[in-house]
């Protein structure tokens, strides 16, 4: 969910890009060049604080970067570092960021925080991704950056030198609310609710590690006049139309488990026309000024505040319903004392695939900046 800040802080993030000598092929020099654009981009997209485009972005370079066959380039270490970041500041998910960090240190154990974006927040996390990694969490003064590798093609996004922050002291786990989605987590597995809301509970978490296989818990009430012999998992695979049906096994804790095979987990929309997302505000909290080519619906699921549409601004409470229209100017603030929730309905994901989606947003200073073009 997207956390946008009342007064916007840009970062400076700097792309050192080195050229290293060797035999690399024009395709592989294409594609790492490609990657270094997009994480620019995806960090332009965190100065203004636009989350979702930030990690979209992001998202696409890993899989650009591993149908390229460079899933061990420092380029994807960089990637999946700027994808760590963008999952715990915009979007409060700790857990993603922790596996993006500790997939950026299988790949390149030296690499350390842009200082652009090491919040506390982010050292945090990382810090912790290092011990889980077994490399200790980064000291105080300067580190040097590790040495480059050999063999490596093309350029690479370099890291920051100078001052690290002390290592923070380990944080308490707290018991997840979510069930994890990973296979690469075999944690132990949980008890059945005690007490079930609906007759199906289904907690795992709204988002998957791209490419990887998805694995879905649920369980039954055991309220229901009927018992349950079997139950199915359904998903869409790229390029079909009919979901596939896939039979889902019951654990000895009484939890039905189902996998979603890594080649359906591509991050792209589900559907080929429409977007779904969910935004929460902070007391306070206000969006940053925006526009986009796509149609969009907002409903107010919880909290208070006001929107700003081409030049109009209405308030709103739970259980309003907006219609933004294309290409004009919105806002979001939250001007109330408890946390604002909205749910947006879109066709951007049409307009993207038709080759007409732009947006563009406001600075501190009021200049149009380009989003996507």
């Amino acid at each position: 969910m997207i956390r946008p800040r009342t007064t916007l802080i840009f970062y400076a993030v700097v792309i050192a890009v080195a050229s290293y000598a060797g035999n690399a092929l024009a395709q592989d020099q294409a594609a790492i060049e490609k990657l270094v654009q997009m994480n620019k981009k995806a960090l332009d997209d965190y100065d203004t604080l636009e989350w979702e485009s930030a990690k979209k972005t992001l998202l696409d370079a890993l899989m650009l970067g591993k149908k390229s066959g460079l899933e061990n380039h420092p380029v994807m270490a960089r990637t999946y570092v700027h994808l760590g970041a963008v999952y715990i500041t915009g979007f409060r998910n700790r857990d993603k960021a922790i596996q993006s960090f500790s997939r950026a240190l299988e790949i390149d154990p030296g690499i350390q925080l842009s200082r652009g974006i090491a919040t506390q927040e982010v050292n945090d996390a990382f810090a912790e991704a290092k011990r889980g990694k077994g490399g200790g969490a980064s000291t105080g003064g300067e580190q040097p950056p590790p040495p480059p590798k050999k063999g490596r093609k093309g350029p690479v996004m370099d890291s920051d030198n100078g001052e690290k922050p002390a290592p923070p002291p380990p944080a308490k786990k707290k018991q997840p609310t979510t069930l994890s989605t990973s296979e690469d987590e075999e944690e132990e597995e949980r008890d059945l609710p005690v007490k079930f809301k609906v007759a199906l509970e289904c907690p795992n978490q709204d988002e998957a590690i791209i490419d990887r296989p998805a694995v879905l818990r649920c369980a039954v009430s055991p309220n229901l006049p009927v018992s349950v012999a079997k139950m199915y998992l359904m998903y869409l695979e790229p390029k079909k139309e009919k979901y596939t049906e896939q039979p889902m096994t019951k654990t000895p804790k009484g939890w039905w488990k189902g996998k979603v095979p890594k080649k359906t987990v591509t991050g792209t929309s589900v559907y080929p026309t429409m977007n779904y997302a969910a935004q929460m505000l902070r007391p306070g909290e206000q969006t940053q000024t925006k526009r986009e080519t796509c149609n969009t619906f907002v409903v107010v699921l919880e909290g208070t505040g006001r929107t700003e549409i081409g030049g109009q601004t209405f308030d709103w409470e739970p259980n309003d319903i907006m219609v933004l229209p294309n290409f004009l100017w919105r806002r979001h603030t939250n001007t109330g004392k408890t946390d604002a929730v909205l749910y947006t309905v879109s066709d951007s994901a049409l307009m993207k695939n038709i080759g007409q989606y732009r947006a563009q947003g406001k600075d501190s200073e009021g200049r149009i900046i380009q989003l996507v073009s």
